[in-house]
């Protein structure tokens, strides 16, 4: 919609913004509606588990919006300095090696209730060798396909989308790293 009324470029932003609205609004509907005798009332909201929660939804607010600043303002400076046909160049290479993190992103993922576990508890030591654990076990899983992907990256990427479309040896290197 906000391509055929010619937006220009808050079109992405503007839908994305949009549709998470009415994402939210469905689900508020859904647990209004459903047989989870569900109420959601500002009135019943405790305080104290705000006060309690405030310090991790901030950081996590923070976190999330630095992502997205960090994700996306290589593209937009690519775009302004280049062309769109670079930044296109750029993103297939970026995403093969994004996709690549995706292998060992998910054992954090699973991991994250312990950690939020020992930190709620105070249990730092634990914390921290549950932490080592994890950054060695991530780099004995990326390590290996940060090697495959320096040397079979360009070829997967011809094969995928051209030759054409390679951002070029460089590029992918320092991505990789």
């Amino acid at each position: 919609v906000f391509l055929l009324l010619n937006v220009g470029f808050l079109a992405l932003p503007l839908a994305s913004i949009i549709s998470s609205l009415i994402l939210l609004a469905s689900y508020l509907l859904y647990l209004k509606g459903g047989k989870f005798n569900i109420s959601i009332k500002l009135s019943l909201a405790n305080t104290k588990i705000i006060r309690e929660i405030a310090p991790y939804s901030i950081r996590s607010l923070f976190l999330s919006l630095t992502s997205k600043v960090l994700y996306y303002t290589d593209s937009i400076v690519i775009g302004i300095f280049l062309s769109v046909t670079d930044v296109t160049s750029y993103s297939l290479a970026y995403k093969l090696c994004f996709a690549a993190t995706n292998l060992f992103s998910g054992i954090s993922i699973v991991l994250f209730p312990q950690f939020s576990k020992l930190a709620a508890t105070r249990d730092i030591h634990v914390l921290g060798e549950l932490f080592l654990k994890l950054t060695r076990v991530s780099l004995a899983i990326i390590f290996p396909v940060a090697i495959f992907l320096f040397f079979n990256g360009s070829q997967l990427i011809e094969l995928w989308v051209g030759k054409e479309n390679f951002a070029g040896f460089d590029v992918l290197v320092l991505l990789i790293a």
